[in-house]
């Protein structure tokens, strides 16, 4: 039995050395949106970005996090396959294969993985996180 039965999935966070930086790829590269951002002097408050048109619905939620102290890493290295995924239609993840090569974030696919019926790219964020891009996911 568990502790407690969660019912939704608010938003994933994902480790930023540059907010700014990060905020900008998020919105250029993926579409995402910005659905709160602090204002002031405070430059470190995290990023609230979501995918989609529901602006800010549970579950489309991106947040990013400034880290404390900037990392230069390897993703595939430290975290192994570990990743944040996100869906596009199959045109824009064609599109996706050129661009992303000619960005310089590319790392490999198309794949369709032996359980699936979808095609898979994996590429990385300006802080190194792992992503993938998957077209049309119905399975």
């Amino acid at each position: 039995m568990s502790t407690v039965s969660a019912h939704t999935f608010l938003h994933v966070g994902i480790p930023a050395n540059d907010l700014a930086e990060s905020k900008q790829f998020y919105m250029d590269v993926l579409g995402l949106k910005v659905t709160k951002e602090s204002t002031g002097n405070y430059g470190n408050a995290p990023v609230r970005l979501h995918c989609g048109d529901g602006g800010g619905v549970a579950g489309q939620q991106v947040v990013l996090f400034k880290r404390p102290r900037p990392i230069d890493r390897d993703a595939i290295a430290e975290d192994g396959d570990a990743h944040h995924a996100f869906v596009v239609s199959v045109e824009e993840f064609d599109a996706a294969l050129v661009k992303f090569k000619e960005l310089g974030i590319f790392h490999r696919g198309p794949i369709v993985w032996p359980t699936s019926t979808h095609r898979t790219l994996y590429f990385f964020d300006p802080a190194g996180n792992y992503l993938q891009l998957a077209d049309d996911v119905e399975d």
